[in-house]
């Protein structure tokens, strides 16, 4: 045998010669010079977000590219709703908003249409409110569209006291003059006066009735619902079954365009941000602390976490800042928040 060889046998007896190989390659091997490269933190203080990022990680190039045609709610696309909602603080705790569409589904366009609508009359009756929309399809069990997934959304709003004043505005079926509100259905004459302290409710179900243009009577008193969230584990509750959730419908006429967004991302309580620097033989002592909160909290896969990078919701950001206190007085020379 040749030196630099080593001798193999085949399952049916066969032996042969290959070169000898020199061990594994150091390519993937991190050196001790990479673990004194710097890792970023980034944790939203007051929010329920912290991001860690070590030294190395891959991160997309700051170049905006054309982002391609909208084909459903990708994971992506969740990963990044998630992300906006735990940077929002909770002290004072959104609305939960759904809105239907009637019996007799508008076309794809109109529906847009009556969507854009009802964005426009928000913007210009809570000029300092904003909300998180989702758009969400399910399939028609009834009526005349059975079998069809119809869309409706799911709203968390912000900045919206329950009781205001109107704003003078005039449409199809419902006109606001003066303090005096007055519901007009064209099916049956039917006619409701409210007093002039307007309410959320009653100003949703007519906003969007009058922005879906129907003229159903059933849609106006059943199209909308409002709800007040008393607790911050409402909204992670609402968020993660309804705003979040993966949607299973297979995709029809009305799976076009967007599937979430902002309405007056200005007017969103975002919490504190912060961001430092830190080792990277800081970043694996945090990192592991970060894998041992999520597998008390809610458990995770462990061939799924990675080790470069995490995005990590936290109940309470306070303790974690006190343990970046103590990692960052560890550093040195590195400045804290």
């Amino acid at each position: 045998m040749v030196e630099g060889q080593h001798i193999v046998r085949s399952r049916d007896g066969r032996v042969s010669a290959r070169p000898q190989r020199t061990g594994l390659s150091h390519s993937h091997i991190r050196t001790l010079l990479n673990l004194r490269e710097l890792g970023s933190v980034e944790l939203w203080q007051g929010g329920h977000l912290l991001c860690l990022r070590r030294a190395g990680s891959s991160v997309r190039s700051a170049l905006r590219t054309k982002r391609g045609e909208v084909k459903g709610f990708s994971s992506a696309s969740r990963r990044r709703m998630l992300r906006l909602v735990n940077c929002l603080r909770l002290d004072e705790l959104p609305w939960f908003v759904t809105l239907t569409f009637p019996d007799c589904v508008p076309t794809p366009d109109n529906c847009a249409a009556a969507w854009h609508r009802f964005c426009m009359r928000f913007r210009r009756q809570f000029p300092s409110g904003a909300f998180v929309w989702r758009r969400e399809l399910q399939v028609r069990k009834s009526g005349s569209m059975v079998g069809i997934a119809v869309p409706h959304y799911h709203l968390l709003v912000f900045g919206v006291p329950p009781k205001f004043t109107t704003v003078d505005s005039r449409g199809a079926w419902v006109t606001v003059r003066k303090g005096c509100v007055s519901v007009v259905s064209r099916s049956n004459c039917e006619v409701e006066t409210d007093r002039v302290s307007d309410r959320l409710r009653e100003w949703v179900a007519r906003t969007w009735y009058e922005a879906v243009g129907c003229g159903q009577w059933s849609h106006y008193q059943a199209g909308t619902n409002v709800e007040s969230l008393q607790k911050i584990g409402g909204v992670k509750y609402y968020v993660s079954k309804y705003a979040a959730k993966l949607s299973a419908c297979v995709a029809g006429p009305y799976d076009v365009g967007r599937v979430w967004g902002v309405c007056g991302r200005c007017n969103l309580p975002f919490a504190e941000r912060h961001i430092c620097s830190l080792p990277d033989a800081v970043m694996v002592r945090l990192l592991r602390f970060a894998r041992s909160y999520v597998r008390s909290v809610g458990g995770f896969n462990r061939r799924r976490w990675n080790w470069r990078c995490a995005n990590i919701f936290l109940n309470n950001s306070g303790p974690w800042r006190r343990l970046l206190d103590i990692l960052l007085g560890d550093a040195g020379a590195f400045v804290p928040f």
